[in-house]
């Protein structure tokens, strides 16, 4: 926002109950906080594992249960779905906090991370975005520029570099 970059960790804000699908209940613990944070409700590890287990009683990898997704699986494709859901209203909430219209042709939103490689992930984060400010929000996924790479602060400087160059 005014030429300024903003780094936000949102994960460890407390969830609402609208966003609590799969009635997660394990504290945020960062801090000693005792709510459930967002995380829980929508990352890979503590968010989709957890729900998955708690779903099938059985413990699977975040990138296994892609694959279940990927071969038909309803409960996978249903989780990350609702990641996403979380995701996009954690980026909507940082938005509102810092004042920053994510429809705006020079806003960006860099994603990176474990979800941001599931399939349609970012477009379907983009959707839900969408039906709230009424346009597709520019979003750029890490894994679209630096295949393979794990430095999100190296593809995070190149895609600060790219978007203030247009």
């Amino acid at each position: 926002k005014g030429n300024t970059l903003y780094s936000t960790e949102a994960g460890h804000v407390e969830g609402v109950v609208a966003l609590n699908t799969y009635d997660q209940s394990e504290p945020c613990g960062v801090f000693g906080a005792r709510y459930t944070c967002l995380e829980r409700l929508g990352a890979n590890k503590v968010g989709i594992e957890s729900q998955w287990f708690a779903a099938t009683g059985e413990y699977m990898r975040a990138r296994d249960i892609e694959d279940r997704y990927k071969a038909g699986d309803r409960l996978a494709g249903a989780l990350n779905d609702h990641s996403a859901l979380v995701v996009a209203n954690m980026i909507q909430g940082t938005a509102n906090a810092l004042k920053i219209q994510l429809g705006d042709a020079t806003s960006a939103i860099v994603g990176h991370g474990g979800a941001f490689k599931f399939p349609n992930y970012g477009k379907r984060v983009q959707q839900i975005l969408a039906k709230s400010i009424g346009t597709n929000p520019h979003l750029l996924m890490t894994k679209d520029f630096t295949e393979g790479s794990s430095n999100a602060c190296l593809d995070g400087a190149a895609i600060a570099a790219l978007t203030n160059s247009q």
